[in-house]
């Protein structure tokens, strides 16, 4: 009984240390500064159709994430095969993390046209609630199911960004208030990604190739 627990813990280590090249925050930073440049645009150009641009964005986040995984962390930390439990509960998140991201599209495309305001005539109070709801809450669910504890931290910023730029929207009204409030957000996550990458770089330099080249 005690092996299988050491075991389920040594797993759950091996599984939490994939987190420490701070990718995930670097993805999701690059995907909220493409929903403020997108918001910013549609100030000047009448059409919808650039907030869907943010799948645009989606799919750069992804890729940075994927290249990064596959470049740098895996040739530092290997690729760990995990139990059938952990593989089941992966593709529940996985549909959470689906779900988040069509429902954050569709926030973003409501914002930049103003139909959200117009159609629910919510107050600041109310756009809290609601990214609370659909932002907020889905990314604790995955931290908490990952055991991602900085997870959290990115739950909240990415919940603030939208009620800070209702915020400058009713103080200043500027055109580019999507930048600044999305821009000041997800550039935080983007800067905190890099750092967290830079610092596992050099906690876990590339094997030397006698390592790497031998059998295992």
């Amino acid at each position: 009984m005690s092996n299988e627990i050491d075991l389920k813990q040594i797993e759950r280590r091996a599984f939490t240390s994939t987190f420490q090249d701070g990718l995930v925050e670097m993805d999701i930073g690059i995907m909220i500064m493409g929903g403020g440049f997108n918001m910013t645009i549609t100030n000047f150009f009448d059409s919808s159709w650039f907030a869907l641009l943010f799948i645009v964005y989606g799919i750069v986040g992804f890729m940075t994430f994927f290249l990064g995984k596959k470049y740098i962390t895996n040739p530092r930390l290997g690729v760990a095969k995990f139990g059938p439990k952990r593989t089941a509960a992966h593709k529940k998140l996985l549909m959470i993390t689906l779900l988040f991201v069509i429902a954050t599209t569709i926030l973003v495309i409501l914002t930049a046209n103003n139909l959200l305001q117009q159609s629910l005539f919510v107050g600041i109070g109310g756009i809290i609630i609601i990214s609370l709801l659909i932002v907020t809450l889905p990314i604790s669910i995955i931290a908490y199911h990952l055991n991602f504890t900085r997870l959290y931290a990115i739950a909240v910023l990415c919940g603030l960004a939208w009620p800070f730029d209702e915020v400058l929207r009713s103080f200043t009204g500027s055109p580019f208030r999507a930048l600044i409030s999305y821009g000041l957000f997800g550039g935080s996550l983007l800067i905190m990604g890099l750092i967290y990458l830079l610092r596992f770089i050099r906690k876990y330099p590339l094997p030397s190739k006698e390592i790497a080249d031998a059998p295992q």
